[in-house]
């Protein structure tokens, strides 16, 4: 690659410009103009040249003569990752002061101010983005830290993350994420952080943000480095593949529930299959969560959940039940709560050995007639991609086609890669395989369907109703499924809504009204079904009558229940 040459600024306009803006701006308003008139310094990809995997389009290693110039709100610090200088953010969280770093033109002061809770202390520094819209861009840096306090929410921390600045002025996440990585608490050495973004194809500029978010401490940042990843994705021919999956798809509707390999019995195989007249499950795994993360214990797991769906498989064909295999925990999850569609990107290692397990899946089941399809990955998470790693788009159609070369028959499932939120499926385009299905969950808005799960979601909130500033109808739903039926149209591609549920609690029986809403929505677009979930966890069972504390089954069938069974009435055997 070609040396990349940066672009300076006439010194003597930049100055003369300074000096008139310096006797009358707030600091705040003095930052922003910082921020963007140095800009100059930074490397650049010229506009005259063709983009390539691995240009450099920004780096700030805090060496030289100016090593702030593009970072006025934070501090130089003498001790570096391999060199002598990186940038140093402090809060302190004591008599109830804070550290801010406020701009100066000695660029290094450091300023108590009175503060009644802690925010933010950060830096924030603008590039220039129109030229990558549509690539997927990487930023690294190394990071250490010295006492950081605890998070309040799993989202604030040390902040190393990206936001656009689009052409109409209003700022945005892209793809309906917020690009970044999350990063530990407490005290830790230096270590390198990625994450990767697509820009926007109406951005202008990308907001680079490093420091502490709403937490006391100190960290340091070195070596930060923004390059080009991929290249946009070219448009999508459509063809044979695309058009054989929705005819082959299409032949039988299949509506069911998603089955917990705990409670796969054959007395609630039974129920399901002949009181029910479901002909789908959905076999969800699970893993412990106090194993240890060792390959022995993943694949003594794998080995053993293959044994469970053996023994399953002959009772669902007698019930007339197809089974869809999904996988919740990847290698890496072994004993995770939280994070499991996360970890799947976090090496190649991981995902080297995400494609053995589907291989030795489809190995195995290949001549089964029960198995519906492959879930690749329950809920992935594309936070945080390693450098090493690939992303969803790349990783997915990597699995597919390892599934392919050993079988032919089955569907393979893939989900968006924001874990429930269907939006994300904007961020991927059809994979050149063949039976393939996009895979989306419904729970929105997450303070109904949640409510009283998590301690975010506290508050009791009847259906139809306002959440999270809006008035949630099946309007809204449809309005929030948008990108959903837009990919479907667009790619001519089978949907199916692999997960949705709403807590059985929920006021004025308003569960019952939501679920409707989302079942009425599948079957206008023509999608099979799972409900979330039979017989797993009570506040789901559509068995449980809405009072919390009850939690041994009704003695009557419920709504909800007797909603699921009408529509599960109308099923054919397959």
């Amino acid at each position: 690659m070609k040396p990349i040459t940066p672009k300076i600024l006439p010194s003597g306009i930049f100055s003369r410009a300074f000096v008139k803006l310096l006797a009358c701006m707030s600091s705040y308003a003095l930052l922003s103009v910082l921020l963007m008139g140095c800009l100059a310094s930074r490397k650049s990809v010229p506009f005259t040249e063709e983009i390539q995997r691995g240009d450099v389009i920004f780096e700030a290693n805090f060496e030289g003569g100016h090593p702030l110039v593009n970072w006025p709100r934070g501090t130089l610090s003498s001790d570096g990752f391999q060199s002598e200088h990186a940038l140093c953010i402090e809060r302190r969280a004591s008599s109830n002061k804070a550290v801010d770093n406020t701009p100066s033109l000695s660029l290094n002061a450091q300023i108590l101010v009175e503060t009644g809770q802690l925010e933010t202390a950060y830096v924030e520094s603008f590039l220039s983005v129109k030229k990558f819209r549509g690539y997927t861009l990487s930023f690294s840096a190394m990071i250490k830290a010295q006492d950081v306090t605890q998070k309040p929410k799993r989202w604030n921390g040390i902040k190393f993350a990206a936001r656009f600045v689009m052409a109409d002025g209003t700022e945005g996440r892209g793809d309906n994420t917020w690009p970044g990585i999350m990063i530990d608490t407490g005290t830790f050495d230096w270590r390198l952080c990625a994450f990767k973004v697509v820009v926007p194809q109406n951005a202008t500029r990308m907001i680079l943000t490093v420091g502490l978010d709403s937490v006391a401490g100190k960290v340091w940042f070195d070596n930060l480095k923004g390059s080009v990843r991929k290249a946009p994705l070219p448009p999508v021919v459509l063809g044979i593949k695309n058009a054989l999956a929705n005819k082959k798809y299409g032949r039988t509707r299949l509506r069911g529930v998603m089955l917990s390999d705990h409670v796969a019995t054959e007395e609630n195989l039974r129920v399901l299959g002949q009181e029910w007249n479901v002909n789908l499950v959905y076999f969800h795994s699970s893993f412990p969560s106090t194993s240890k993360v060792v390959p022995a214990t993943y694949d003594a797991w794998l080995q053993a959940e293959m044994q469970k769906l053996d023994a399953v498989l002959p009772i669902c064909k007698k019930y007339g039940i197809k089974v869809a295999l999904g996988l919740y925990f990847p290698p890496g999850s072994e004993g995770l709560r939280t994070g499991r569609g996360e970890v799947v990107f976090h090496s190649l290692k991981n995902q080297k050995k995400l494609v053995w397990v589907w291989e030795q899946f489809a190995e195995h089941y290949k001549n089964s007639d029960v198995i519906w399809g492959y879930d690749l990955v329950g809920e992935p998470i594309e936070r945080n991609v390693a450098e090493d790693a690939e992303d969803w788009q790349d990783l997915s159609e990597r699995l597919a086609k390892a599934i392919r070369a050993i079988d032919t028959k089955h569907f393979i499932l893939i989900e968006p890669p924001g874990g429930d939120d269907a939006r994300a499926i904007q961020k991927l385009r059809p994979i050149d395989v063949s039976n393939v299905v996009y895979n989306i969950h419904m729970y929105a808005p997450h303070p109904f369907t949640h409510q009283g799960i998590y301690s975010g979601f506290a508050k009791a909130g009847v259906y139809p109703g306002e959440f999270q500033g809006k008035y949630w109808d099946k309007a809204q739903m449809q309005e929030w499924l948008k990108p959903v039926f837009e990919f479907q149209k667009k790619y001519e591609v089978p949907i199916f809504l692999g997960e949705f549920s709403a807590v059985r609690w929920a006021p004025d029986n308003s569960a019952y009204r939501y679920i409707k809403d989302i079942i009425e929505i599948a079957e206008e677009h023509d999608w099979n079904w799972v409900y979330h979930c039979f017989r797993s966890y009570h506040g789901w069972s559509v068995e449980h009558d809405e009072v919390r504390e009850h939690t041994a089954p009704a003695t009557s069938p419920t709504d909800r229940e007797k909603l699921l069974r009408k529509w599960f009435s109308k099923n054919q055997k397959p």
